[in-house]
C-alpha cells in the first residue's frame, strides 16, 4: 500500500504541483524579487497551465503588472502535452466517507498479509495461541 493510494491522491496531480512549484521557485530566484527592479522580465513557458498558474502566483503576491503573450513562431502552440490539462479537484471526503476508505485500506492490507501467510505456510488459528510447558 503506498501513501498516496492511503490518501487518495493522484500521481499525475502530484506531478502537476511539483512542476508548477518548481517554475514559481526558479522565477523568483531572478531579478523580478528585488523590489527595485522595473525592468521587463520574460519568462517562456511551453504549456498554456503552466502559465496561467505562474500568473495567478504572481498576481497572488503582489506583482501585478503581467501579461501572457503566446509565441507562435515558437511553434508549439498546437502540441499538447500529456497530462498537462488542469485536472478539476475533487470535493473533500466528508469523515464517514474518510473512515469508509480507511476500513476498507485496512481490511484488503489485513486480507494481503493473511494471503502471504498462507502462501509460506505460516498461518496460525485465531485466538489466543495454547500455553506450552516449560522445562
Amino acid at each position: 500500500m503506498l501513501i498516496i493510494d492511503l490518501l487518495g491522491l493522484d500521481r499525475d496531480a502530484i506531478r502537476r504541483a511539483r512542476e508548477f512549484e518548481d517554475i514559481r521557485q526558479f522565477v523568483m530566484r531572478g531579478a523580478i524579487r528585488r523590489p527595485d527592479y522595473a525592468g521587463t522580465y520574460d519568462i517562456h513557458l511551453y504549456d498554456l497551465a503552466q502559465a496561467q498558474d505562474l500568473e495567478a502566483y504572481l498576481r497572488g503576491i503582489g506583482i501585478a503588472d503581467l501579461e501572457l503573450v503566446p509565441v507562435v513562431e515558437a511553434g508549439i502552440m498546437d502540441v499538447v502535452r500529456s497530462g498537462s490539462a488542469p485536472v478539476a479537484q475533487k470535493a473533500p471526503l466528508s469523515r464517514e466517507e474518510k473512515r469508509k476508505r480507511n476500513t476498507a485500506s485496512q481490511q484488503k492490507r489485513r486480507a494481503e498479509a493473511r494471503a502471504d501467510e498462507e502462501a509460506k505456510g505460516i498461518v496460525r488459528k485465531r485466538g489466543r495461541p495454547r500455553r506450552t510447558a516449560h522445562r
